[in-house]
Parts: C-alpha cells; structure tokens; sequence
C-alpha cells in the first residue's frame, strides 16, 4: 500500500491526512487501526495477557489472509479513520523488541513483520506494523492446550477460520515444498540428459506464489506492450533475441558456446543454466567457483528488478543445484596449503528464503548466504 505514492516506512505526519480525507483507506481486508496500544494500558497481569493475546490473534489473521497493516494510534468509526493522535512512546527501539518478544510464541514461525514509526508534532507516533502474507500458513497462537483458533482477516475484522481453509492452507503448504523439489529434480534430469558428462550447475530463483496459476502472466506479452529490457536487467545472462516457448520466454545461446541458458517462466520463476567452469592445474581438474556465484548474484538482482516493476512483495528462495562435478578439486584460489575434491555427483544446495524478493538488504544478505552455501557444498571454505 502506498500513500502518495510512497511505501510505508517513507510516510510522514503529512502523508496521513490522507487516510482521512480519502474513502479508499477505510478499514478492510488489508487496513486495521487502532487509536491505543492496549497493551500498554493494562493495569493487571490478566488484562495484559488477553491484550496480548489479542495483539498476536491480529497479526495471524494478517499472516493466514493476504497480509496488510496494522495503524495504531489513530481514531475510527465504523471503520472510518477520523482522527490522528498517536500514542505516547518512550522508547521506539523497546516498543518494537517488546511486541516481536510477544509475536515469539505464534506457530510454526513467527511472521514477518515491519514497523515504522511517524511522530507527530504533538510528540506521540503512529505505529505502522507491516504484516506479510505467510507462506508456512495457517498461523496460531495457542494459548493451551485446551484453547487455540486460527484466525483470518475478513473485511473490516478478523474472523476464526473454518476446517476446511485450515486444511487447505496445511495441504498448501506441503504442496510447496514438494512442488519446490519436484521442479529442481525435473529440471535437473532434463538437463543431465540434454548434457551428458557436462560439469554444470543450475541457478534457479523461485517465488512462493508459483504454484497459484491465478499468479502467471504471459511474459512476451508484457515484454512487447510495456518494452521491458530484459538484457539490462539481466546484464550479461542474455545471449541473443528474446524467443517465447511454452514456458515463458528464453534467450537461446545456441550450442552454449558461453555456457549460459537463461529461461523466465511466466509462473514467476528465473532458471539460469550455467556450465562451470574447470581449469587445469597439475594436470588435476579444479572448479572456479567465483564464477558461478557471481551469475548466481545477477540472476537474483535481476529477478527482484522484475518483481519491483510489478509491484509484488512476495517471499522467493534462491536454489542452486550442482551436477558432475564429483571428484573435482574445489578452488580455493589456488592456495596450496588447503584442497579438497567435490564428494558427490550431484549437489542440491540448501533453498535460501527471501521474505519480500523487492527488498534491497534482504536480497543482498539471501545472495550471501546463498555464496556462502555454495562454497560450503564443493568443500570451500570461502
């Protein structure tokens, strides 16, 4: 959600006259507001907790819907906001620590969430709490085990989920780890088979959302109506003319004379495929690894550039798969006093989580752990 035209942690006491003055930002499916943090009211231990409670049932009806956010300190009526006061914060730093202490207990995983806070001239702020939409959903939090519900944004309000969403969000989410698996297998043997005895690895970014078919979108087509410069977002992946295939699109550097395939899948997913490079020494075999993950860091930069130019927040992993190579040294820029030989003929490196694919620090610190991962894999210690 943007306020004239800014994201959430840009907005100013300015910004939020808007929310006022404009119906659009009426309380619904994505919006809540709330005019204290009763929490922090709360005189007794029993009062406390229920607010508590309350506190993480909301971000779980977020978390088990489509996400949205949570505005605290600012007055409503029938889910109309018509008042900015804010509330009195101390301390922002413990404020926030405070409330994702109390988010600690929601299963399976904590959610991801953001805050910003405004400050008013009147010295209060405006809480914003960005809530994400899960992926391991459904979300709970059970107070014991005699009392627990999942719950679900509707509307204006939260509202207990029924068996069968509950069902159908447990069946998702095995679905997409399984569905996750199947396609980097596929792939792989695809590719083995196409490319025998060729040391190769495959670099794959893939969105959360790739098995909703609600979700796809005809790549060429928005390639030819909004001219998108798929060569300079994915600088140096690209090897000829833009080619549309049953899956998406493709780039074919036919015979892989520079040992790159890219192909973009109109599901969302962004598939290089990359051969490694083994050079002599000694007239042993070693792999160049900062090769590799430096491909890998331009097929992930460029996929958030798509994601940022569609304007979706969504959680993607970063898969790396490896083939061939067993037996192999793995380089260690050729220092002489460590070596080691590549254990296994395939490699499926550990999926790396990306909570919002368009977030600049998050996508840096994936594509690190990913390097990391991958060095750790061939027995590099880099």
């Amino acid at each position: 959600m943007k306020i004239n035209n800014k994201e959430f942690k840009d907005w100013t006491e300015g910004d939020l006259q808007e929310i006022v003055e404009n119906d659009a930002f009426r309380e619904n499916d994505y919006l809540d507001y709330k005019q204290t943090f009763a929490v922090l009211e709360c005189q007794d231990k029993e009062s406390k907790r229920k607010k508590q409670n309350e506190f993480r049932h909301d971000i779980c009806s977020f978390a088990n819907a489509e996400g949205g956010y949570l505005i605290v300190g600012v007055m409503e009526e029938k889910g109309i906001p018509l008042v900015i006061d804010g509330i009195a914060i101390s301390n922002i730093d413990k404020f926030e620590l405070d409330r994702r202490n109390e988010l600690s207990g929601i299963l399976p995983v904590v959610p991801k969430v953001d805050f910003s806070f405004i400050k008013l001239l009147n010295g209060n702020y405006v809480v914003v709490i960005k809530i994400y939409r899960g992926v391991y959903k459904p979300y709970l939090y059970r107070e014991n085990e005699d009392n627990y519900r999942f719950y679900v944004r509707r509307g204006s309000r939260k509202q207990a989920m029924s068996y069968m969403e509950i069902r159908d969000d447990f069946l998702h989410s095995h679905l997409l780890a399984e569905e996750v698996k199947r396609f980097r297998k596929d792939r792989l043997l695809s590719y083995i088979e196409e490319y025998p005895n060729t040391p190769f690895a495959i670099i794959q970014v893939i969105p959360a959302e790739f098995v909703n078919v609600d979700s796809r979108i005809l790549l060429y087509n928005e390639y030819k109506e909004k001219n998108i410069k798929f060569h300079d977002i994915f600088n140096g992946l690209c090897y000829g003319h833009i080619y549309p295939n049953v899956d998406g699109i493709c780039f074919p550097n036919y015979g892989y004379d520079n040992g790159v395939y890219l192909q973009l899948y109109n599901n969302g997913i962004s598939e290089l495929f990359y051969k490694m490079d083994i050079r002599e020494r000694n007239g042993d075999k070693w792999l160049w690894m900062p090769g590799v993950i430096e491909q890998m860091k331009i097929l992930v930069e460029g996929t958030k550039e798509l994601f940022v130019l569609q304007e979706k927040h969504i959680i993607a992993y970063i898969c790396v798969t490896i083939s061939g190579c067993k037996g192999v040294w793995s380089d260690c820029d050729f220092e002489i006093n460590y070596c080691a030989q590549v254990d296994r003929q395939e490699i499926n490196c550990m999926p790396v989580e990306i909570l919002d694919i368009t977030d600049d620090d998050m996508v840096e610190q994936a594509i690190n752990t990913c390097a990391m991962i991958m060095n750790y894999s061939v027995g590099r210690k880099k």
